[in-house]
């Protein structure tokens, strides 16, 4: 019988246009409360400057973490869309996941900063997938929004177009662990095994942002997606949330 805590990969793609981000981000790594954990990033910034500031602070993490690693990959892909880039870095991880056999990677986005004990949070919930709760801003004609980041099919027809609706407050209260069709990938905890059936990917004829389509894909081989509202992450809705395109 395995005693041992499980192993998690925690990481996310970057990019230097997000860099009003970065420092909160990491403040929020550094306070997590898990210890069996390390670190990946991938950025695909055009230059490799954004990811050696990155790293000199991961440096600087390792000496007071021992046994952790903290690392940031740099990859150019100056053809691709944003989108593309990113599900290229979410692959990277992917990879690091399965090839170490980490036993979790923990999706954390650089602009969300979750609770401090947030990994043993979501790992009490025994799922395979589970998420964090944050907010979300939709831009709307007359401005914009604020919503819950998760969202469910209303009926069978809406499931079989992949039409999505988003969850308003009243419906994820009282606070439980709850079965969601899709949740975003910004906190989000994510067992190996999931992601030795699955990859995560992009579609230029269709509205859905890979986090999407990650969840379509997760429940077409079998698997339920959970959201824990008792969890809950600020959502940095600064400057770089508002650069999509890039």
């Amino acid at each position: 019988m395995n005693t041992h805590p499980p192993r998690i990969l925690v990481g996310c793609p970057t990019h230097e246009l997000k860099s009003d981000s970065i420092e909160p981000f990491l403040r929020g790594i550094e306070q997590l409360t898990y210890t069996n954990f390390d670190v990946l990033l991938e950025d695909n910034s055009p230059t490799p400057m954004y990811s050696q500031r990155i790293q000199e602070w991961g440096n600087h993490w390792m000496k007071n973490h021992p046994g952790q690693l903290f690392e940031i990959i740099h990859t150019e892909k100056p053809d691709d869309s944003a989108r593309q880039r990113i599900v290229h870095g979410r692959n990277l991880l992917r990879q690091r996941v399965l090839s170490k056999k980490y036993d979790y990677f923990f999706s954390l986005e650089q602009d969300i900063i979750p609770p401090t004990d947030i990994i043993e949070t979501l790992l009490s919930r025994n799922q395979k997938i589970v998420s964090a709760t944050y907010l979300n801003r939709k831009n709307i004609p007359t401005g914009y929004r604020i919503e819950i980041m998760a969202g469910y099919y209303h009926n069978e027809g809406e499931k079989n177009k992949g039409v999505f609706r988003d969850y308003g407050f009243n419906l994820i209260l009282p606070s439980r662990l709850m079965k969601v069709d899709y949740t975003g990938l910004g906190c989000m905890l994510i067992a190996r095994e999931i992601l030795e059936k699955i990859s995560f990917r992009v579609e230029t004829n269709t509205p859905h942002c890979d986090d999407m389509l990650f969840c379509m894909d997760a429940q077409k081989n079998g698997y339920e997606i959970y959201l824990d509202t008792h969890a809950w992450c600020l959502h940095l809705f600064n400057d770089a949330f508002k650069k999509t395109n890039y």
